[in-house]
Order: C-alpha cells, then structure tokens, then sequence
C-alpha cells in the first residue's frame, strides 16, 4: 500500500468512526453531499455576476470571465473523462466498510468529478468579487469534505478534483482574455436577444 492509500484509507476510517459522535455533522454533510446543492447554489452565483450592473468595460470583462469558467467546467470535465479511461479507483465503499451516507456511484473514485466542477466554478466567482469567490471557495470545500466524510471519494481524489477545476478555468480565462474575439460574439449576440 502506498503512502498516498494509507493516508486516505485512515483518513476515510477516522472520519467514518467519529460519525456517530457528530450529528450535526452528518446533517451537514447530507444536504451538501448531493449532486445538486452546491452546484445550483455556484451557479446561480456566477449567473448574478453575468447581470452584475458595474460599468460596461467590468460587465464585459466580468461575463468574459463567467464564459471562461463555464468552459474551464467542461475542459475539468474531459480531463476527468479521459483521466477515467485509463485510471479507474474503486470508490472508498468498495474497499472499506463504510457507514454510507449517501448513494453508491459506480464511475471511478479518482479525480472527484463534483470538486471539479465546484472549484472550477468558484474560481470565476473569485475573479468577479472577493466575497463572493470566497464564498464559493467554502461551498465547493464543503462539497469536497462532504463526499469524503460521507465515503464516496477518498481524500487524495478531492484535491485532484479541485486541482483539475482550478487549472482548468485558470487556462479559460487566461485564453479567454487573451482570445476575447470570441468570447465578445457571444456577449453581443446574447445581447440582441437581450440574455446580457
């Protein structure tokens, strides 16, 4: 067993055997743990930044940055699928007797899709306004900490998750910025159909 293993596997036994003294926590963990929540939460986010009423060179900058993040979901989302073809990680359920507290997914345990997604998210919330990125930051650290604590990914799998989402729309928007010609077409034209 690797060093990387035995780090996630005590760190998943830790967490599963405190369980039962932490009923808050669980609480928590159920309402963040889902598919849903948090994203529709960073979403709805990053779509108030998109209508944010600053002046028009930010309001420009800023829904170039939220087309970026929406892209930098769908490149942390290839990776991730290419990543799962070649590497596939049972899910900590499967290797260890768990309390689950959630559903059994079947796909690969490594990198954690929803912290993909989460921090990729959260990144162009950050880029737009310090309080609201910080606030997606917590939501999507809490989605991560939630699929550990409720068995479904295994440390090691969360940080990967949030590495991929944050290099990959760190990449968007440094092309998006640099390449703007693009991302200024699609500006205008949601605005003909008055969606900017």
């Amino acid at each position: 067993m690797g060093i990387i293993e035995f780090f996630d596997h005590s760190i998943t036994i830790w967490l599963d055997s405190n369980k039962t003294n932490f009923p808050l926590i669980n609480l928590f963990v159920k309402y963040f743990v889902g598919d849903y929540l948090t994203p529709v939460i960073l979403s709805l986010m990053l779509y108030s930044s998109w209508f944010n009423l600053s002046c028009q060179n930010d309001r420009i900058n800023q829904q170039i940055i939220v087309i970026a993040s929406i892209i930098g979901v769908a490149v942390g989302n290839l990776i991730t699928l290419i990543l799962n073809l070649y590497i596939f990680r049972p899910r900590p359920f499967a290797d260890l007797e768990l309390h689950l507290l959630f559903y059994q997914p079947t796909d690969s345990s490594f990198p954690a899709n929803p912290t993909v997604v989460g921090f990729a998210l959260a990144l162009g919330l950050l880029k737009w306004n310090k309080i609201a990125g910080f606030m997606g930051m917590f939501l999507a650290f809490a989605w991560g900490f939630s699929r550990v604590y409720a068995g479904v990914s295994y440390t090691s799998d969360v940080v990967a998750g949030a590495i991929i989402g944050v290099l990959a729309t760190s990449f968007s928007i440094v092309c998006a910025s640099k390449f703007d010609y693009y991302p200024k077409k699609i500006i205008k034209l949601a605005r003909r159909i008055y969606l900017a």
